[in-house]
């Protein structure tokens, strides 16, 4: 679903090019597959790897609600978000459960867990005791609604916070400021669930001044979970920083380094396929 081909991109040449368009049709999220990791796991035991930890994967949303994040691409060209019915997704998850006895480790690959289904799902999803659930979740949760997520097992957030200084996460359209971020940090650590956050740095037209106060700020919240890292900022895809670099005042190249070692094809080929620049 959503692949581009070669059939999907014919088109009448005067027509202009609209990449959502021209992928092919995406399947409806209701009508999903329940995927067979049978053959995955007799592969480690054929293999000897008992002793791997092995992860399962399972989608519940496509999409983003809030989709305004000017470095975010990872949503391609539809960002609505699109999610299962509570009922559909109570089903959906129970069938994943089914991998509980040889796998205890459940990722969500979903941009963000639909904030219903912290009431209406989650409580209805036969989870055991030794399992953990990972989701991407908005940081504007409540301390009750962080409580439930853990008693529910997702007790592995993944967060989107990028930054703990308001202006900068201003500057990135981020719909979210130093103190949501913090706050949830506060509940996380409390209800005993764990967090992995990133901080960003190279922003396009930050205040380097911004970065001055982690050194006034961080050794005020060492007993919080800390983030994995400082990384450059990435430029990808569809995003608002690629599609409109004249309104961020700057200039992308597309980054094909590891794509000429891969494919037989001309530069402007492959600057077309990039997806980082």
């Amino acid at each position: 679903p959503g692949v581009f081909s070669k059939q999907s991109i014919l088109k009448d040449e005067s027509q202009q090019l609209d990449p959502y368009k021209l992928a092919a049709d995406e399947d409806d999220i209701e009508e999903y597959i329940i995927p067979d990791y049978n053959a995955y796991f007799q592969s480690l035991r054929d293999n000897g790897l008992d002793s791997v930890k092995p992860v399962v994967f399972f989608e519940t949303s496509r999409g983003c609600p809030w989709a305004q994040c000017y470095f975010c691409g990872i949503d391609g060209y539809n960002t609505c978000h699109r999610k299962m019915e509570p009922s559909t997704a109570i089903q959906y998850l129970n069938n994943i459960m089914q991998y509980a006895d040889r796998c205890k480790y459940f990722i969500g690959t979903d941009s963000s867990m639909p904030y219903e289904y912290i009431e209406q799902v989650l409580p209805y999803v036969s989870i055991p005791k030794d399992v953990y659930i990972l989701y991407e979740t908005s940081v504007k949760l409540t301390e009750r609604e962080i409580q439930n997520l853990v008693q529910n097992r997702v007790k592995l957030l993944l967060a989107g916070i990028e930054s703990l200084v308001t202006p900068t996460l201003k500057s990135l359209n981020k719909d979210a400021t130093a103190f949501d971020n913090i706050l949830f940090l506060k509940n996380c650590r409390n209800a005993g669930g764990a967090v992995n956050w990133n901080l960003l740095a190279g922003i396009p037209n930050n205040d380097t001044d911004d970065l001055k106060l982690y050194t006034q700020m961080i050794p005020k919240i060492t007993h919080l979970y800390p983030p994995s890292g400082i990384w450059l900022i990435s430029f990808q895809g569809p995003s608002d920083y690629v599609m409109n670099q004249s309104k961020h005042n700057i200039c992308l190249e597309t980054y094909i380094k590891q794509l000429e070692y891969l494919y037989p094809f001309e530069k402007q080929s492959l600057q077309n396929m990039a997806y980082f620049h």
